[in-house]
């Protein structure tokens, strides 16, 4: 081999290994790219989802929500119902056109027949007296009369409880021989009859009126009442109610369905706590085909021991949202448990709410409206009468089959082709998991599809949370758990709250067994008992012979 080919050989040797080499370093660089692709569309990802988050939480802050929707505005109610330039405007147009003048509708308030009138007379002035036209004087020919509603401020009444004292005539007379009939107070010692301790309890727990307020509003009549006096009534009120409540939560796990959900609760002074830790107020809505029963439960933690130990003993439906502790009661224990569509769909609604552009999350909201619709026009005719229970839950369950596939077909599309840690893939996965659950609704006829009527249970003491802020003692929030109870199982009944808490304290100081305590519940109680004890009040009236102020004396806790 010439000294010419062995360097032409040398040559390209040297320009295979530079190309092996070329071709190395190309495969690295190409594996450096999809390297980098795939952390490219990690990123992506991750910032899709960050900006979907922030719409989310931005949509939750500021935009309302469900529960506030329809609620007014503090500075806007006073002009609810008042026609605005425009609408005036247009008004007077569509007059002009027909030659009509409208008649604005008038509202109807109905008021009992006995309610006390009072008649003021007012005759023709001087300016009314001569016609406008001639001059001459006007000849009366008759009257018109025009009701108008008027409020007395709130009167006060000092109602003297005589007891008769009785004395052996063969024994020594002493004040030890003395024998005095019992008082009949539910709170003995207090300065307040049931009346006033019922009217108290039913402003806080029913109107939210915190006992600050109350104490204020006292001021105003000429009452001084402090906000510890106030306090002191509703928490001894309490105590002395809780029979009552023993009997209430007995009927509420006697019931075939309970709904269950808890809110937060602040209490300053909770022995081995923080101030600032949080508690638990749980409801429990006992329902049957002719009652409702409502029991709060104050408890410190809301774990799986807690929760099931509010229902220990209980057999039959219970319905409740996607809370984990929830899960692991039911089902093979006596109990069938079931899930809230409201939850499953409130995923889906928030994020339409925070991009009005997502079309799946839509679609979804949809379906489970189609759901909704076909199960309400086949309750309409159960609650009617024209179902029996076996009827309602047979076409329920035909109703529904054709809403069920369409949307677990269009979930199970989407499933596989949306990012599961975005919040359309966690609303899906959400609704995945808990699938089962929320099925069983349909073989049960008191079972709705959502846990409404524990939520909307539950809604006033969040309500008035937002007045009061925190509880003091456990021994208030547990007599603020019973009142609670009370007031939303009479609601719930159709009763008067104020008008039942008044006849309940009437009547507790009398029970002795549990059959007495059973007569108070709302649905046993008569609240025809509670006319004579306003009549009897109302028929106060002042002592002519008395000058001196009348001075009450009442122990605080």
């Amino acid at each position: 081999m010439t000294e010419r080919e062995q360097e032409l050989e040398r040559q390209v040797m040297m320009l295979e290994s530079q190309l092996s080499e070329t071709q190395t370093q190309l495969s690295q660089v190409r594996l450096q790219l999809a390297e980098g692709q795939d952390a490219y569309s990690e990123l992506k990802s991750q910032h899709d989802q960050l900006l979907e988050r922030i719409a989310l939480l931005t949509a939750r802050r500021f935009c309302p929500s469900s529960e506030t929707a329809g609620q007014l505005n503090l500075f806007d109610e006073a002009e609810v119902g008042v026609p605005t330039k425009e609408e005036i405007e247009e008004e007077k147009q569509q007059e002009q056109k027909s030659g009509e003048k409208r008649v604005r509708k008038h509202t109807i308030l109905s008021v009992p027949a006995n309610t006390p009138t009072v008649v003021r007379f007012h005759a023709l002035s001087d300016d009314n007296k001569d016609c406008r036209r001639c001059g001459t004087t006007l000849k009366v020919t008759g009257t018109k009369t025009i009701n108008r509603l008027v409020r007395i401020p709130s009167q006060l009444v000092v109602v003297q409880d005589v007891y008769e004292q009785g004395a052996c005539p063969s024994c020594e007379a002493d004040e030890n021989n003395l024998v005095t009939e019992p008082s009949t107070a539910l709170l003995p010692s207090a300065m307040a009859d049931s009346s006033l301790v019922a009217s108290v309890a039913s402003r806080k727990f029913c109107d939210h009126l915190p006992l600050y307020r109350q104490s204020e509003m006292f001021g105003r009549e000429g009452l001084a009442l402090s906000r510890q006096t106030l306090s002191s009534w509703v928490v001894e009120a309490g105590k002395a109610l809780e029979p009552l409540g023993e009997r209430l939560k007995k009927a509420v796990l006697s019931c075939p369905m309970v709904n269950m959900d808890e809110t937060y609760v602040q209490v300053l002074n909770e022995p081995e706590r923080d101030a600032t830790d949080k508690s638990f107020m749980v409801v429990q809505v006992g329902t049957d085909k002719e009652r409702k029963a409502v029991l709060f439960s104050y408890r410190a933690r809301r774990n799986i021991e807690v929760l099931s130990g509010l229902l220990d003993g209980y057999r039959g439906i219970l319905q409740t949202d996607g809370l984990k502790q929830y899960l692991s009661i039911g089902n093979g224990k006596g109990i069938t448990h079931i899930l809230c569509w409201a939850h499953a769909r409130r995923r889906f609604a928030e994020i339409v709410k925070s991009n009005p552009k997502a079309q799946k999350a839509k679609k979804v909201v949809t379906l489970i409206g189609n759901l909704y619709h076909a199960d309400n026009q086949i309750r309409e005719r159960w609650l009617a009468g024209e179902l029996d229970d076996d009827a309602f839950v047979q076409q329920r369950i035909a109703a529904s089959e054709k809403p069920l596939a369409e949307l677990r077909d269009f979930v199970g599309k989407m499933t596989s082709v949306i990012p599961p840690k975005s919040e359309l893939g966690k609303a899906l996965d959400y609704l995945n998991t808990y699938w089962q659950g929320l099925m069983r609704y349909r073989c049960h006829a008191l079972a709705t599809l959502d846990n409404g009527t524990a939520e909307n249970a539950i809604r006033p003491f969040a309500v008035g949370r937002g007045n009061w802020l925190f509880a003091n003692t456990v021994n208030g929030v547990k007599a603020s758990a019973l009142l609670f109870s009370l007031v939303e199982s009479a609601k719930a009944n159709g009763l008067n709250p104020e008008d039942y808490l008044y006849l309940v304290m009437e009547g507790a100081p009398m029970c002795t067994t549990d059959e007495d305590w059973d007569k108070l519940l709302p649905w046993n109680i008569s609240m025809d008992e509670v006319k004579p004890l306003r009549d009897f009040l109302l028929g106060a009236k002042p002592d002519p012979q008395r000058t001196e102020p009348y001075l009450l004396r009442g122990k605080s806790i």
